[in-house]
């Protein structure tokens, strides 16, 4: 899979504007955030300059500079494309922790350097690529849902409702990632 084609599906999936109340991240334009989009060009803009500027050509091309480049060493596709979607939602210090801890044997620091890349071009090597696919992939499930439960008006529903369906959500989805 080429970059262009790591880039297109990122935007098929993001899609084009949005700016929910419950999105952390702010407004964005083909998955970039207005600060990104801002620290990119070095000044800040109004939220239509945002709108109107920030095209797909220009998402593109943040996409190419900003996401891609630090995960270019991984030989893996899938794995590839699982940790650059992660840091278009989460920066790249979430999926470099959670690649540190699926493969074993590295401080989880989040900083994707020389001996995160050893450790796993290494284990990828030795025949662990599935597992560390499946741990990574288990692991951004987990940071998803503990983000959606850590709600403040989520974790008071739940204080108060001892038996909503929402209680058992972390352990289904633990047991479904196993079968990954």
């Amino acid at each position: 899979m080429t970059e262009e084609q790591i880039i297109d599906e990122i935007i098929q999936r993001e899609g084009g504007f949005s700016d929910r109340p419950a999105d952390k991240g702010g407004p964005t334009q083909f998955g970039i955030t207005k600060a990104t989009y801002e620290e990119f060009i070095g000044t800040k803009v109004t939220l239509e300059q945002f709108k109107r500027e920030c095209t797909s050509y220009v998402a593109r091309v943040i996409y190419e500079k900003k996401y891609l480049p630090p995960w270019a060493w991984v030989t893996d596709t899938r794995l590839r494309v699982l940790l650059v979607d992660w840091a278009v939602n989460s920066w790249h210090d979430d999926p470099t922790k959670a690649l540190q801890r699926a493969v074993g044997g590295l401080v989880v620091d989040g900083r994707l350097g020389p001996a995160t890349r050893a450790a796993t071009l290494q284990a990828i090597a030795t025949g662990r690529l599935a597992d560390i696919y499946r741990e990574v992939f288990r692991l951004r499930q987990e940071h998803f849902v503990n983000l959606a439960l850590s709600d403040t008006a989520i974790r008071l529903t739940l204080q108060i409702n001892k038996t909503l369906q929402m209680h058992n959500l972390r352990g289904w989805l633990n047991r479904m990632s196993r079968f990954v």
